[in-house]
Formats: C-alpha cells, sequence, structure tokens
C-alpha cells in the first residue's frame, strides 16, 4: 500500500509520501514549502503485550529541495534516515517500554546525508551503532558508536 498527501500547517504545505506500508520496506518521504524544522516521532509496538519503542528526531530541517526519507524497521531493527544536504547535529531520543519497564536514552547524532541507526545497543549499552548511507536500504560507508548523553 502506497500514498501521498499535504497538510498545511500555519503558512507552510508539507508534503509527504509512505510506500509499502506495513512492510520492513516502508519508507516515508517528507518535504516543505518553506525552511522549516520538524520533530519526528515514529513509534513501533514490539511483540504481542503492551511493550513498544518510540525514536524522535528533533529539529530536522526540511524544506522544498530534496525529500527527506525515513524507514523505520520492525521491533528492535533500528530506523534509516537521509535528509540530502543536511551537515549538523540532530538530537535523538529513545523510549522504550518493555515488561513495564521504561528505558530513555537520549544522543547528540551527527548527520551528513544520511543515517542509519542500531537501537538494541542504546537500550543496553547507552550507545547508538550508527552507520552513514546515502540513502534508505544504501549499503553502509563507514560506522560509529555515540555515547548517550
Amino acid at each position: 500500500m502506497s500514498g501521498d498527501g499535504l497538510a498545511q500547517i500555519g503558512g507552510s504545505l508539507y508534503g509527504f509520501d509512505v510506500r509499502n506500508l506495513g512492510t520492513n520496506t516502508t519508507t516515508l518521504g517528507l518535504n516543505s514549502s518553506t525552511r522549516n524544522q520538524l520533530r519526528l516521532e515514529m513509534v513501533a509496538k514490539l511483540g504481542g503485550m503492551r511493550d513498544w519503542m518510540r525514536i524522535i528526531l528533533d529539529r530536522v530541517s526540511v524544506d522544498s529541495s530534496q525529500s527527506r526519507e525515513v524507514n523505520m524497521k520492525p521491533g528492535l531493527g533500528g530506523l534509516e534516515f537521509v535528509n540530502p544536504g543536511l551537515r549538523g547535529t540532530v538530537p535523538v531520543i529513545i523510549e522504550v517500554m518493555i515488561d513495564g519497564r521504561a528505558v530513555t536514552r537520549n544522543f547528540m547524532l551527527p548527520v551528513h546525508q544520511g543515517a542509519r541507526l542500531k537501537v538494541t545497543t542504546a537500550l543496553f549499552e547507552n550507545a547508538l551503532n550508527v552507520s552513514r548511507v546515502d540513502r534508505v536500504f544504501d549499503p553502509v560507508r563507514s560506522t560509529a558508536r555515540i555515547r548517550g548523553q
């Protein structure tokens, strides 16, 4: 299932495109008619109980030049985030509820083009494994480990 749409918030028009909904290759594309910063929150259900995970990318720059793409893997599989032309740091918050126990981790993610986040290390070691990618589903260009705050 795929689809696209528009939303107007204030004086800005935001476009979005969802591809392959309900699969492990679901991709969300975003753009804006003006330069803005967004807070992206993605929530995934974990298992059959009340367990869940939320990944928040804060202050993500969007504009009309190119679409930003996000792919959230099922379960604890992580996230891919591509923001063409972006160089800078994006705050990342990972919140998880497992067996009634809440865990929250905060990171400052250096971004150059795109990143693939592996969240399992964030939960157990307070470190986030980050791989540099040029597009979602592309091969990894380099890998780094970021300590939590």
